[in-house]
């Protein structure tokens, strides 16, 4: 009987570390192999919100937006994943609140947001970046790139 009630955590821990696995091969795949691996990553995770909580935070720290915002509109629809949910954006605003130290921290997030076509968010942070450093020439750079890529997507 103890075994039968292990099984369920038994199996998720092996689905945890094949999705960890995914993860860490994504980073360096070329963007076919990285759609193929997102995916198997989202097919394993399903709809189990342990699982789909891993892809969030896993995909976030290794820099996968898009795959952590799919397994987070997964996550909204789970059943009972108001807990994780709350975690997740409560990780996320604290680090949205970090002030930049430096120029090129800021300009190193807001490439990659615009690298993952979040044009919203680099926009938000760029704004908040130029109050901060204001004649930054990698900031003013970014702001030419923004609005090329905003005129690009409306047309």
């Amino acid at each position: 009987m103890g075994l039968l009630a292990m099984a369920p955590a038994w199996l998720r821990s092996g689905r945890s570390k094949q999705i960890r696995g995914d993860l860490r091969r994504m980073v360096r795949a070329d963007a076919p192999r990285c759609e193929e691996l997102a995916d198997r990553v989202l097919s394993r995770a399903r709809s189990d919100r342990h699982l789909l909580e891993l892809v969030v935070r896993e995909g976030r720290r290794r820099e996968q937006w898009a795959l952590a915002a799919e397994a987070l509109s997964r996550l909204r629809v789970a059943p009972r994943a108001v807990q994780a949910i709350e975690r997740l954006e409560a990780e996320l605003q604290a680090k949205e609140d970090k002030v930049w130290g430096h120029p090129i921290e800021a300009a190193a997030i807001i490439e990659r947001l615009l690298d993952a076509r979040m044009w919203d968010g680099a926009s938000e942070k760029l704004a908040e970046a130029l109050v901060r450093f204001p004649g930054d020439a990698d900031l003013a750079a970014l702001t030419a790139r923004l609005e090329r890529a905003s005129r690009e997507e409306v047309s």
